[in-house]
């Protein structure tokens, strides 16, 4: 119940936009209401609940690793990205290899060049006759009108985002 309650408040402030002091009113006949409860439970912990919360602790410390260890990755993938507008500017002045069709490459950053990009040309020093890089934007609305759906920018002859 004290997570529900965290999310709770979390949505009445920042999501909905209530009173500080509202919010934490209605979150104090919450809290106690669930302290009554936690009283009830907390002889249950040393009869055999403490089972249940030393799987939730492994499970906690195995996302808190994972997360930790995604940040770390990002952090060290973006230090070595180079900006997609200065990288076209350099394919479109010396032409690697063209071959016929299109490549969509896949970013959660539009602005910097997908690693997947960097990676084909290092290998295979070849690059599509039109490049799209493509980033999937969550709206923070549940309908977002058909106009605003797609957006498309070119960058110049061989890419497109």
């Amino acid at each position: 119940m004290l997570v529900t309650n965290i999310l709770l408040f979390v949505v009445m402030t920042r999501i909905w936009k209530w009173p500080l002091g509202v919010a934490i009113a209605l979150m104090a006949v919450f809290a106690f209401i669930d302290t009554g409860f936690f009283a009830a439970n907390i002889v249950k912990v040393f009869e055999g609940g403490w089972v249940s919360l030393a799987i939730a602790a492994v499970i906690v410390m195995t996302m808190w690793t994972w997360i930790r260890g995604s940040r770390y990755l990002f952090d060290k993938t973006r230090r070595n990205e180079i900006p997609l507008d200065f990288l076209a500017a350099n394919l479109l002045k010396k032409k690697p290899q063209l071959v016929s069709g299109t490549a969509v490459f896949l970013t959660s950053d539009p602005v910097s060049a997908p690693t997947a990009l960097m990676h084909s040309l290092k290998h295979y020093k070849v690059l599509h006759e039109q490049n799209v890089i493509l980033s999937v934007v969550t709206a923070q609305q549940p309908v977002v009108p058909d106009s605003d759906r797609v957006k498309m920018e070119p960058i110049n002859d061989l890419f497109m985002r």
